[in-house]
């Protein structure tokens, strides 16, 4: 599931990468023996690969990728942009801005400060232009690229107003926007959002296509206006989650286009009698966000998800058509989780899964962003992009460290050759990766950074590699003023 949404300046992507997840709280001081999973010997851990040279992208694709001012400028703060790169040039001063090359040449002139959005073949552009204190919503224009991506065209839809989240999949704009007479039976205020479908095809047919949460499960709901689309805009994944649990539905285009929920709810804490979709009693913070990751197979049959359930990092696996669920465990640890997962995991396991998921281009595998911030790694958390065949997961049983390629091979500890990622997506070959992580090269573009230079720590840059992992990573951006916040894999734009 890839929907075209990325691009959306979020400032604090870096920090949101280093606090754990949100699938836990702070980390504890120290890690577990390296010899010990769960009290078991760990006897699977693959031997080092060949060494590995740097990536050589011969697959004609393009990368596009928000930037955020970094306080070192104090007149860049709060400044965003959108940048286009070619990957298979690794020399930054050959991508171009979309403020300065289009959006400055309209009149007025508009700029990406408050959010940008493309859709995955680059012919849409959606521009925030004013943004509501209260409750965070935006107004957007719409417009369409003209050639060569020189200018854009931003007369053709008027502005929409409200909008909470958006996001481009196939032919259509998806957006949701808040329902203010929505009302929560008990506890705390909770706010219900409705969904609407723009045809980009003619930008006169704008679908509500359904309010959520059901008025049912909105009691409790900490759900804030979040989805997943499919690829094609067949198909959109909605996570509602509550204090203790999780649910999960998906919306379906078409006869009879209805709201459906998949499988029984999710619990931190499973119901003391063992009744399956019951929780036990939980806490005051929440396990579940709306934004845990989730991808939507090619074919559309299957559902994959990671969260936390019990004292369990899962990865699942839905059949939509028959409704069963099936999971396998990434890392188990005593009651509470969130303190002990990091007493109990061997050195190659992660405590957190963040999203993104990605299904390859065949539907075979699974890609995901792994994340332990533990011990050596509080500070600066270590993470990888990792690659799961579809059918390994399933089991119900722990995964061993086979089950598991490696698509990066991060060191640990707090220092600049430690990537800490934030977001990755794939190219439409599904055969390269480009991910935001922390730099590893000074602004000269080819020395390694001192691992005493904090930048490692405070910043973040756009690379790319092959999803075999068969080669190291090479960082395509480096501004010393500016970080990357998203990054978006595209096909050439025509």
């Amino acid at each position: 599931m890839k929907p075209g949404h990325l691009a959306a300046p979020i400032a604090v992507a870096v920090a949101c990468a280093c606090s754990g997840g949100g699938n836990g709280g702070g980390e504890p001081d120290f890690a577990p023996p390296d010899d010990v999973v769960d009290g078991d010997a760990v006897t699977d851990v693959p031997p080092a690969d060949a060494p590995k040279q740097p990536v050589l992208v011969g697959e004609d694709f393009r990368v596009i990728y928000g930037y955020a001012g970094r306080p070192v400028k104090p007149e860049l703060v709060g400044r965003h942009d959108l940048l286009l790169a070619d990957p298979r040039d690794a020399d930054p001063e050959n991508d171009f801005s979309l403020t300065d090359r289009a959006l400055k040449k309209l009149d007025p002139p508009l700029n990406c400060d408050i959010g940008c959005f493309t859709d995955p073949d680059m012919r849409w552009l959606a521009v925030a232009t004013a943004t509501e204190a209260k409750d965070g919503t935006r107004t957007i224009k719409l417009g369409r690229f003209l050639a060569d991506h020189q200018a854009v065209n931003m007369d053709k839809f008027e502005g929409l107003t409200g909008v909470k989240h958006l996001a481009f999949a196939g032919d259509f704009l998806f957006f949701t926007r808040p329902q203010p007479d929505c009302q929560a039976d008990e506890g705390p205020p909770a706010t219900c959002f409705q969904v609407f479908r723009l045809d980009l095809n003619t930008l006169a047919r704008m679908d509500l296509i359904l309010t959520f949460p059901p008025p049912d499960t909105l009691a409790h709901s900490m759900y804030g206006g979040y989805f997943t689309p499919s690829e094609d805009g067949s198909t959109v994944v909605f996570m509602n989650p509550r204090n203790n649990s999780q649910r999960v539905y998906v919306w379906r285009a078409g006869p009879p286009g209805a709201l459906r929920k998949v499988g029984d709810t999710l619990c931190a804490v499973p119901d003391p009698q063992g009744m399956p979709g019951q929780c036990g009693p939980g806490g005051t913070l929440s396990t579940y966000t709306e934004k845990d990751p989730v991808a939507l197979s090619p074919d559309g049959k299957t559902l994959v998800f990671a969260l936390v359930e019990g004292d369990e990092l899962r990865l699942y696996k839905h059949d939509l058509e028959t409704d069963v669920r099936t999971y396998s465990v990434l890392l188990s640890a005593p009651s509470p989780y969130a303190e002990t997962k990091c007493y109990n995991r061997a050195p190659w396991q992660y405590t957190t899964v963040l999203p993104p998921l990605r299904f390859t281009p065949d539907g075979a595998d699974v890609v995901f962003l792994g994340l332990a911030a533990c011990d050596e790694n509080r500070e600066k958390p270590w993470t990888n992009i990792v690659r799961i065949a579809l059918a390994r997961i399933g089991t119900g049983a722990k995964l061993a460290a086979s089950d598991l390629r490696l698509v990066t091979d991060n060191p640990t500890g707090n220092v600049a050759r430690c990537v800490s990622m934030s977001w990755f997506d794939l190219s439409p070959s599904g055969e390269h990766v480009a991910f935001v992580g922390t730099p590893t090269l000074q602004d000269d573009g080819r020395t390694p950074i001192k691992d005493t230079d904090n930048r490692h720590r405070s910043a973040a840059e756009v690379y790319v590699t092959r999803t075999d992992g068969t080669a190291l990573p090479v960082q395509i951006t480096n501004n010393l003023l500016w970080l990357a916040t998203s990054v978006d894999a595209i096909a050439t734009p025509l």
